[in-house]
């Protein structure tokens, strides 16, 4: 899945382009979350599962890659993620968001 150690840099630029991770593809001990208080941000439109990643892959944690399908993923035409613009919306929320908390950082949009 991820090309090189820093997880992080991968999730920023090649979201929306070269990775585009299903949200239950993604395991995490609970207490990265009860430790840090990371929640999934409600307020966004989508991206939601993006943005908790980001302040969970600040966090730097041990990453193990298993190729075996766990999880099957149904694309609805209907769906959310079938409305183009207001995923773009989303995204770049959800970029504003991080850019906050990151500080000076390249961001690849993908749009």
């Amino acid at each position: 899945m991820f090309k090189s150690e820093n997880h992080l840099h991968e999730l920023i630029a090649d979201w929306q382009t070269r990775l585009s991770i299903p949200i239950h593809c993604f395991l995490f001990k609970s207490n990265i979350f009860k430790d840090t208080r990371i929640i999934f941000n409600e307020g966004l439109p989508n991206h939601v599962d993006w943005e908790c990643w980001m302040n969970v892959f600040k966090l730097n944690p041990e990453v193990k890659y298993t190729p075996l399908k766990l999880a099957v993923y149904r694309i609805q035409p209907h769906g959310k993620s079938a409305d183009k613009e207001q995923m773009k919306k989303g995204y770049l929320q959800a970029i504003d968001i991080q850019k906050g908390k990151f500080g000076k950082t390249q961001w690849n949009t993908g749009f």
